[in-house]
């Protein structure tokens, strides 16, 4: 039993490692998005690419099978932490651009 359940618990470590380099990458993304969004006088939050994006990944989940609720909530986190990121980005390319 004990040996069946880190086992287990090994997968579910390979799993958050693969998670954790995909928001890496999407963290990446984003640093590119904001300087579009700089560069075009675009601002960081569009509410309806919010909504849009919450609603598709919310979908998508419940076709897999997983929670609807939760997937909603995960990724309301998800595009929230970004956008603050992408807003200090912005900010702080604004502040060179001034210089």
């Amino acid at each position: 039993m004990k040996k069946e359940l880190l086992h287990l618990r090994a997968l579910i470590d390979d799993v958050d490692r693969q998670l954790l380099a995909l928001l890496a990458r999407r963290y990446e993304i984003v640093e590119k998005v904001a300087a579009h969004k700089v560069e075009n006088g675009l601002p960081a939050r569009i509410p309806g690419r919010i909504k849009t994006v919450i609603q598709r990944r919310e979908a998508a989940a419940q076709r897999l099978g997983l929670p609807r609720r939760a997937a909603a909530h995960i990724w309301e986190t998800i595009v929230e932490e970004t956008c603050r990121y992408e807003e200090r980005l912005m900010d702080n390319l604004l502040k060179d651009n001034r210089l």
